[in-house]
């Protein structure tokens, strides 16, 4: 695997805790309805879907 894909992929777990933790604290926060499982796939799906655009700006930006 490329080094830029490997620390990207590094990234994305930081980004997911994130995500989690702000999308979870608005989830509790707004008495939502929506299932408890968005909690975890929203976050989950737009860090990996970033993943791509990520890898591409880095490799745009290092030449």
């Amino acid at each position: 695997m490329e080094k830029i894909l490997q620390e990207e992929l590094l990234r994305t777990f930081p980004i997911f805790v994130f995500l989690f933790f702000l999308y979870g604290w608005w989830w509790m926060d707004s008495n939502s309805n929506f299932p408890l499982v968005t909690v975890v796939m929203f976050p989950l799906i737009v860090s990996f879907l970033t993943l791509p655009l990520r890898v591409w700006i880095r490799r745009k930006t290092r030449g």
